[in-house]
């Protein structure tokens, strides 16, 4: 188990700090997942749910994945902006080596329609931090929210393991609300959730929060990995690990 308090401890460990940054040599919190549940839970067939699919960074470390192990593998991915789902579309179809479902929708807290601000970047469209981007060049675009709970509803689940990995720009803990029913069914479950250890920084869920929620369902902090090699700054001028990737298991 991985408390808040020694967060910074366990990450400093595991990284070594070259000019000021942060450089973490590891694998990918995707496949530290897989690892980690297949250690757990010895599946067979996971369920892997791509929340902030974004234009499809996921598939390759899947792909990875497959090659070392022998698993039967579906995944659901969820962007909700246009211009990155044409491209998580084609990404997907192009995969060969598993199925994997791309939905136009955003994971929330609850279903409905918001207008938000094109980022710049199309990595940073964000629901939590929209307001930073309100003066951006690209406009704006209405994008549906669901949550994962009823989205799941359709899925015929039976025994099969289930890895979630968030990573909608500080938006996680509405989606980890939108999952209460998951969190408390008895399905093996395993939780990535990219998170931050500044506070005002609204672009990424900062990782208390996270943790006590996490804990509250039931859940531990396995493994924080992926520990971004820069700092933020924040608006006290005091500095702060930029992100990193909480997996959480029961």
């Amino acid at each position: 188990m991985i408390h808040p308090k020694t967060a910074f401890k366990h990450m400093a460990a595991r990284a070594i700090n070259f000019l000021g940054y942060v450089v973490v040599k590891d694998k990918s919190h995707i496949e530290r997942a897989f690892e980690a549940a297949i250690k757990l839970y010895q599946p067979m067939d996971i369920l892997f749910i791509d929340g902030g699919a974004n234009i499809g960074q996921s598939i390759p470390c899947l792909v990875k994945v497959l090659k070392n192990y022998s698993l039967k593998l579906k995944a659901i991915g969820f962007e909700p902006v246009e211009s990155n789902f044409r491209i998580l579309k084609d990404a997907a179809n192009e995969c060969k080596a598993f199925d994997y479902q791309p939905i136009k929708l955003a994971l929330s807290n609850q279903k409905g329609k918001l207008k938000i601000h094109l980022a710049s970047h199309e990595q940073c469209h964000s629901i939590e931090n929209n307001e930073e981007w309100k003066d951006g060049p690209l406009g704006d675009e209405t994008i549906e929210t669901a949550t994962l709970d009823e989205l799941l509803e359709r899925q015929q689940l039976n025994n099969c393991t289930i890895i979630v990995k968030l990573n909608i720009e500080g938006h996680e803990l509405s989606a980890l609300s939108g999952m209460k029913e998951l969190l408390r069914s008895k399905q093996n479950l395993m939780v990535i959730v990219e998170v931050g250890f500044a506070s005002e920084n609204k672009q990424i869920a900062y990782f208390p929060p996270v943790y006590e929620y996490m804990e509250k369902a039931g859940f531990k902090c396995i493994d924080l990995t992926g520990v971004a090699p820069s700092v933020y700054e924040g608006s006290s001028g005091s500095m702060a690990i930029k992100w990193a990737n909480a997996i959480f298991a029961r």
